[in-house]
């Protein structure tokens, strides 16, 4: 019942299942935004892995967690890493989108717009639709930070479209939080603040907590625009409380921004 107990019997026994063990209880601690126990065992894993899909796994989700964690520069190297074990099309794809996300974080746009035009054409492929949104994604949110409206626009959209195909909830609401973001650039505010709760009811429901804190202050930086004083302040409350729970510094940070300015 305990993966990380259980990653650790199967190292002491010398079973080459131990690394993908690892890795298994590296994802749940993941899922509870503990990375820094995540990591540690991923670096308990590595030395383990036998094939070399699992060490292809282990090193992206070493570059994952780092980015959850905010260390942008340790991420880069590591999905670099995952890039010179990528077994498949599907590995080498995701591995360029983790790389973009990295120099996204170093505020390295172009160098970003640069690898997921290297990922592009493996994630036009028919199977690739949840590749292809999350590079849609990405690509719209380096447009935004370069103030291209339209390309920012297209690509959310494009990433929602994908993520429709894909079937993708968690997809599709990061999407959505893009489409306001483009919208809210655009300065429409309603439709923008219409996006945004859509997003966040979404990922609600879903459980996918870090989509939900990340774009929850927009709904109530919105909210203020459209002078709804009382549901913005609501909305910050909320917000602040979660990223608290998410370890989500920046959020925090931005929700008590938000808290102070509408009281």
């Amino acid at each position: 019942r305990d993966p990380a107990l259980a990653a650790e019997h199967l190292e002491r026994a010398e079973d080459p299942a131990a690394a993908a063990a690892y890795l298994q209880a590296a994802q749940a601690q993941a899922r509870r935004y503990h990375h820094d126990q995540a990591l540690a065992l991923i670096a308990r894993g590595l030395p383990l892995a036998q094939e070399g899909r699992d060490r292809h796994q282990l090193l992206a989700a070493r570059g994952q967690a780092l980015l959850d964690a905010t260390r942008a520069e340790e991420a880069i190297v590591a999905w670099r890493e995952a890039l010179a074990t990528a077994p498949d099309v599907r590995a080498r794809c995701r591995s360029h989108i983790g790389i973009a996300a990295g120099l996204r974080l170093l505020d390295r746009t172009t160098e970003g717009l640069e690898a997921l035009a290297q990922a592009e054409p493996w994630a036009q492929e028919p199977a690739m639709a949840l590749e292809c949104s999350r590079l849609q994604h990405l690509r719209g949110n380096l447009c935004f930070a370069l103030g291209r409206i339209d390309d920012c626009l297209r690509a959310h959209d494009a990433a929602l479209a994908a993520a429709i195909t894909a079937r993708s909830d968690e997809a599709q609401a990061q999407a959505l939080g893009g489409l306001g973001d483009a919208l809210y650039l655009r300065g429409r505010l309603r439709s923008a603040h219409q996006q945004f709760g859509r997003c966040v009811a979404l990922a609600h429901q879903g459980g996918f907590g870090r989509i939900e804190v990340a774009n929850l202050h927009m709904v109530g930086w919105t909210a203020h625009a459209l002078c709804r004083f009382d549901e913005a302040l609501d909305t910050a409350t909320r917000c602040l409380e979660l990223a608290r729970e998410v370890a989500h510094r920046r959020v925090e940070m931005i929700s008590l921004a938000l808290a102070g300015y509408v009281g």
